[in-house]
């Protein structure tokens, strides 16, 4: 195959593989369906610390689940405590099943048919909520809804609040959510992760995306400083909160998009690594053309006398043939050692000695 055939080959193989690849790198967030997903996930989050959760489960198989929860990280209280906590109010959950809350103590409440709560008590987790189905859930979607009020540590100085919401962290996946955050005290929304997509409208700050399974899901807030006034926390007075938040989240964020980044030089460089070999190609490795006679009509080392050529190329470098003879004959007529004519009959010549000096040992044997 001709070398420019080759080269060419080349370069459409690597760009084919390289349009390929992109064509199977993912465009947006990674969300692996199993056999239970969240299909959609919407919160709203008030000022005066409550918050309501609705989440659809999406079963894909019938008889191999008998839970649908949420657990929190932080404490799930009944009742009033003297640090932060998150205060339980009730759930709404499918016909059929049985409602649960378990605390930080492991206290469970339930909400139905209280047959079952040893096994409720021993499956749950602590700080979870949910909901129970002792023949199992078919296959399809459920719906279920839990309220709470949040009492958070908030963090505070004469500038701005500072309000760390975080939702999801160990979680299944979820293909769609909605959060909406009242926003009479918003000052600055810090999503996490921070691609999502921040909208707003008369009353909420609306944040919605997707989450992959045990993506860290929360949302950072700065709200006024009189925030501490509108939910009942536990407030903490310290100095730059406000730059304290930013660069927590700068050190957060450049590492995401420096991800973001690399992401897109590595598909890029799929789609230009064939025009790259193209390149180094064309500059250091075609071919190049000559034209070469049949025969050479120059002496490529004109310093090395007839014979000594004659003794590298004939035989063995000791071998001499009666070509060294001749040819330096010819070469001491060209430099004037000697003079050959012809004779009147062409058969013969005549030789004529005119210089014997600088005569090496072979030309004077010759001689």
């Amino acid at each position: 195959m001709a070398e420019s055939k080759q080269i060419t080959v080349l370069v459409l193989v690597t760009l084919l593989i390289g349009a390929t690849a992109l064509l199977l790198l993912p465009k947006g967030p990674i969300v692996f369906e199993g056999d239970l997903v969240v299909d959609n996930y919407e919160v709203t989050f008030h000022s005066d610390g409550t918050l309501s959760e609705r989440y659809t489960y999406d079963v894909k198989n019938s008889g191999q689940y008998r839970m649908l929860f949420r657990y929190w990280d932080d404490i799930l209280s009944f009742e009033k405590l003297g640090r932060s906590y998150i205060e339980f109010v009730d759930i709404k959950y499918p016909s059929g099943t049985i409602g649960y809350a378990k605390d930080y103590k492991g206290d469970v409440r339930l909400f139905g048919d209280e047959s079952h709560s040893y096994t409720i008590d021993s499956l749950a987790y602590t700080n979870e909520v949910g909901a129970y189905n002792p023949s199992y859930f078919n296959k399809g979607k459920y719906e279920l809804e839990y309220n709470y009020i949040l009492h958070p540590p908030i963090q505070y100085d004469s500038e701005v609040s500072h309000l760390n919401l975080k939702l999801q962290r160990e979680h299944i996946p979820i293909k769609n959510f909605k959060i909406m955050i009242a926003k009479e005290s918003i000052v600055k929304v810090y999503p996490h992760p921070p691609n999502l997509k921040v909208s707003e409208d008369q009353n909420y700050i609306i944040i919605t995306g997707t989450s992959p399974e045990n993506e860290l899901l929360e949302i950072e807030l700065l709200l006024k400083p009189d925030y501490i006034n509108s939910i009942n926390g536990f407030p903490e007075n310290i100095s730059g909160v406000r730059q304290k938040t930013e660069m927590a989240n700068l050190l957060y964020t450049v590492p995401f998009y420096a991800a973001k980044f690399l992401y897109a030089l590595t598909s890029l460089l799929l789609i230009i690594v064939p025009f790259i070999f193209l390149y180094i190609y064309y500059r250091h490795g075609k071919e190049k053309s000559f034209t070469v006679p049949e025969f050479l009509s120059f002496v490529p080392n004109d310093k090395l006398k007839p014979w000594v050529v004659n003794l590298l190329f004939k035989d063995e470098a000791n071998t001499f043939d009666m070509n060294a003879f001749y040819s330096t004959l010819l070469d001491l007529h060209k430099r004037h050692k000697i003079e050959i004519k012809e004779k009147e009959n062409p058969k013969y010549i005549t030789i004529k000695l005119k210089d014997k000096t600088d005569l090496d040992h072979f030309e004077t044997k010759v001689i």
